[in-house]
Protein backbone atom coordinates (compact mmCIF):
# COMPACT_ATOMS: atom_id res chain seq x y z
CA UNK A 1 0.00 0.00 0.00
CA UNK A 2 1.52 3.80 -0.70
CA UNK A 3 0.38 6.80 1.28
CA UNK A 4 -1.72 6.12 4.58
CA UNK A 5 -1.18 2.28 4.63
CA UNK A 6 -1.83 -0.06 6.98
CA UNK A 7 1.39 0.12 8.72
CA UNK A 8 0.87 3.63 9.39
CA UNK A 9 -2.37 3.12 11.35
CA UNK A 10 -1.81 0.14 13.19
CA UNK A 11 1.10 2.82 14.65
CA UNK A 12 -1.68 5.38 15.42
CA UNK A 13 -4.17 2.80 16.79
CA UNK A 14 -0.82 1.36 18.66
CA UNK A 15 -0.46 4.73 20.17
CA UNK A 16 -4.38 4.91 21.05
CA UNK A 17 -3.76 1.82 22.54
CA UNK A 18 -1.48 3.06 24.84
CA UNK A 19 -2.89 6.24 26.25
CA UNK A 20 -6.05 4.14 26.50
CA UNK A 21 -4.39 1.92 28.65
CA UNK A 22 -2.36 4.66 30.51
CA UNK A 23 -5.98 6.68 31.01
CA UNK A 24 -7.64 3.72 32.43
CA UNK A 25 -5.05 3.41 35.19
CA UNK A 26 -5.84 6.60 36.22
CA UNK A 27 -9.37 5.48 36.50
CA UNK A 28 -11.13 6.72 33.09
CA UNK A 29 -13.75 4.09 32.15
CA UNK A 30 -13.13 3.73 28.64
CA UNK A 31 -14.91 1.15 26.68
CA UNK A 32 -15.70 3.29 23.42
CA UNK A 33 -14.20 5.20 21.07
CA UNK A 34 -15.43 7.03 18.14
CA UNK A 35 -12.39 7.09 15.59
CA UNK A 36 -13.36 10.51 13.54
CA UNK A 37 -11.84 10.57 10.27
CA UNK A 38 -11.16 6.90 10.22
CA UNK A 39 -10.40 5.78 6.86
CA UNK A 40 -9.60 2.17 6.10
CA UNK A 41 -10.99 1.77 9.74
CA UNK A 42 -7.79 -0.11 10.85
CA UNK A 43 -7.26 1.72 13.99
CA UNK A 44 -11.11 1.27 14.96
CA UNK A 45 -10.33 -2.57 14.26
CA UNK A 46 -7.31 -3.17 16.49
CA UNK A 47 -9.30 -1.19 19.03
CA UNK A 48 -11.73 -3.87 18.82
CA UNK A 49 -9.15 -6.60 18.62
CA UNK A 50 -8.08 -5.38 22.16
CA UNK A 51 -11.50 -5.13 23.42
CA UNK A 52 -12.82 -1.79 22.99
CA UNK A 53 -16.45 -1.47 20.90
CA UNK A 54 -15.38 1.37 18.51
CA UNK A 55 -16.68 2.65 15.50
CA UNK A 56 -15.51 4.99 13.12
CA UNK A 57 -16.83 8.32 10.33
CA UNK A 58 -15.13 9.39 7.35
CA UNK A 59 -16.22 12.37 5.66
CA UNK A 60 -15.80 10.51 2.27
CA UNK A 61 -18.46 7.75 1.74
CA UNK A 62 -16.16 5.87 -0.24
CA UNK A 63 -13.69 5.48 2.96
CA UNK A 64 -16.26 4.25 4.94
CA UNK A 65 -17.85 1.78 2.69
CA UNK A 66 -13.80 0.27 2.19
CA UNK A 67 -13.83 0.33 6.32
CA UNK A 68 -16.44 -1.85 6.32
CA UNK A 69 -15.95 -4.26 3.64
CA UNK A 70 -12.89 -4.88 5.23
CA UNK A 71 -13.46 -5.33 8.83
CA UNK A 72 -14.82 -8.79 9.54
CA UNK A 73 -17.37 -8.87 12.90
CA UNK A 74 -15.54 -9.90 15.72
CA UNK A 75 -17.81 -12.23 18.08
CA UNK A 76 -19.80 -11.36 21.08
CA UNK A 77 -19.83 -7.97 21.17
CA UNK A 78 -21.83 -5.28 19.81
CA UNK A 79 -21.64 -2.03 17.81
CA UNK A 80 -23.40 0.91 17.32
CA UNK A 81 -25.47 -0.87 14.46
CA UNK A 82 -25.90 -4.00 16.95
CA UNK A 83 -24.20 -6.12 14.38
CA UNK A 84 -20.89 -7.48 16.57
CA UNK A 85 -18.90 -5.67 14.67
CA UNK A 86 -17.39 -1.83 14.33
CA UNK A 87 -20.09 0.15 12.04
CA UNK A 88 -18.31 2.58 9.52
CA UNK A 89 -20.66 5.51 8.73
CA UNK A 90 -19.59 8.75 5.96
CA UNK A 91 -20.13 12.04 8.43
CA UNK A 92 -18.88 15.26 8.81
CA UNK A 93 -17.41 15.61 12.35
CA UNK A 94 -19.76 18.56 12.60
CA UNK A 95 -22.85 16.48 12.65
CA UNK A 96 -22.00 13.22 14.32
CA UNK A 97 -24.67 10.63 13.54
CA UNK A 98 -24.35 9.20 17.22
CA UNK A 99 -26.47 10.66 20.71
CA UNK A 100 -24.73 12.81 23.01
CA UNK A 101 -22.57 10.32 25.45
CA UNK A 102 -22.78 7.07 23.08
CA UNK A 103 -18.91 6.88 23.57
CA UNK A 104 -16.71 6.85 26.18
CA UNK A 105 -13.70 8.50 24.40
CA UNK A 106 -13.42 10.41 20.57
CA UNK A 107 -9.97 10.12 18.64
CA UNK A 108 -9.16 11.02 14.82
CA UNK A 109 -6.77 8.90 13.07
Amino acid sequence: ATGWGKDTRVSQGAKLLHTIRNMRRQGAAIDSVLDVGCSHGNVVAELWQSGIVASGVDIARGAADLATSLHKPPHGRASCNGEGRPCFQAASATSLPFRDGAFDAIASS
